[in-house]
């Protein structure tokens, strides 16, 4: 019952959206949480594999988690060893996005959630050594997992792709895990990507939020008012987003290169 899929990031750039839709398949069962972490050795990897196989399904064709975690090197380290020890056959897809849009994401997700109290500026002034931008360096995450897993068992998708040609891509992935490619409600998929919570949770709102059987009421419009506060879109200074485009360039370059991809949807 070990997991033949693990979707293993970017953060911000979709898997909570595609973990839910591939959960709707009759062939695959994608794990409850989404989020196992279990290869990260700060979190669940002490725990065992009975523990981790505990959150599968004997019954399905695909079993799968998503685990943003697993693409955050140098942050944490050590994910594709562990993981091709235990699941050496499994296959990876892992989305992308652009990658100065999924850093403002990643921000507003922390400052939401409360991990984050720096203004933007302050919170990128490391540009060399920064939790929010290793995880944009794609082509540097998926090096890590290319030394363990052969290309062919990874699949790359471009978010901004997935959200203009949902069609297409999904059927890309379901065809990629070989499974029936027919059974495909794209609605679904956009109406998950389009409940992504952007408002900063206040005890109340957080006490909600933390309830199983009330889903998605930090994300209804006319609570807000009551759990919180909506986050401004932060902006970045046009010097300090120069810098940072030639900091990701040959990353980007490079990640052009093993995707065949000249990422023209990005805004770079």
């Amino acid at each position: 019952m070990l997991p033949s899929l693990i979707i293993i990031g970017a953060m911000k750039s979709g898997t909570t959206s595609l973990h839910n839709f591939l959960s709707r398949h009759p062939e695959i069962h994608m794990s409850t949480p989404k989020e196992l972490y279990f290869f990260d050795i700060k979190n669940n990897w002490t725990k065992g594999v009975d523990w981790y196989e505990s959150h599968f399904s004997e019954d399905a064709k695909i079993n799968g988690e998503s685990s943003t975690n697993y693409t955050k090197f140098p942050t944490i380290k050590g994910v594709p060893k562990r993981m091709h020890s235990v699941i050496p056959k499994t296959k990876l897809i892992y989305i992308v996005r652009d990658p100065i849009e999924r850093i403002i994401s990643h921000y507003i997700h922390n400052f939401a959630a409360g991990r984050e109290s720096l203004e933007i500026s302050e919170a990128l002034k490391n540009i060399n050594r920064n939790r929010y931008i290793y995880p944009s360096l794609y082509h540097k995450q998926i090096q890590q997992y290319l030394g363990f897993y052969s290309r062919d068992r990874i699949q790359i998708i471009v978010f901004e792709e997935l959200l203009y040609s949902p069609q297409t891509q999904l059927k890309k992935i379901l065809d990629f895990l070989e499974v029936d490619s027919d059974l495909i409600d794209t609605r679904f998929f956009l109406k998950s990507h389009e409940s992504s919570r952007k408002i900063k949770l206040n005890k109340v709102g957080s006490f909600f939020a933390s309830v199983p059987w009330v889903p998605n009421i930090n994300l209804k419009p006319f609570l807000v008012p009551i759990i919180g506060r909506k986050i401004p879109r932060p902006t970045l200074d046009l010097n300090f987003k120069k810098k940072l485009k030639e900091y990701l360039q040959e990353d980007i370059e490079n990640l052009r290169e093993l995707i065949q991809n000249d990422l023209s949807c990005w805004n770079l």
